[in-house]
């Protein structure tokens, strides 16, 4: 084979390895009215979200984040995102760190893109979001 075929053969299989290793699971909130973030059984998935996982919350229900929830990651969060909705969805995070967005090329965090109030409530812990810089709905 020739050396320009084979670069771009090697360009191309990198590309598609990087799209894969990405790929992320949405686990949807199942649990109401409130419960354990972090409590497996809470989600549709069977499992916590994590850093592979998007955590969407659109049934109303309300995800309580502890004191003793520790240093987590996650792929995303959403919270009511259907615009037009009337979907909501609620988290209340009283202590823990939370890293967003995790990994490049995660999506953004939704909260509150429907007609139906979203809330995110923080009395204590910490947030890292190293997010894209628009998010949905955004018309700047």
């Amino acid at each position: 084979m020739n050396p320009k075929k084979l670069t771009v053969s090697l360009a191309v299989l990198t590309l598609a390895l990087a799209s894969s290793a990405q790929a992320q699971t949405v686990a949807t909130w199942i649990k109401t009215p409130d419960g354990d973030f972090f409590l497996g059984s809470n989600w549709d998935t069977g499992t916590a979200p994590d850093v592979s996982t998007i955590a969407s919350i659109k049934n109303g229900g309300k995800a309580l984040i502890g004191v003793a929830a520790g240093d987590r990651k996650l792929a995303g969060l959403r919270l009511g995102e259907t615009q037009g909705s009337t979907e909501s969805g609620h988290v209340v995070m009283s202590g823990g760190f939370l890293d967003l967005g995790a990994t490049p090329g995660d999506p953004k965090a939704v909260i509150g893109f429907s007609t139906v109030l979203s809330t995110f409530e923080m009395t204590g812990g910490t947030i890292f979001f190293d997010g894209p810089n628009q998010f949905p709905g955004s018309y700047s």
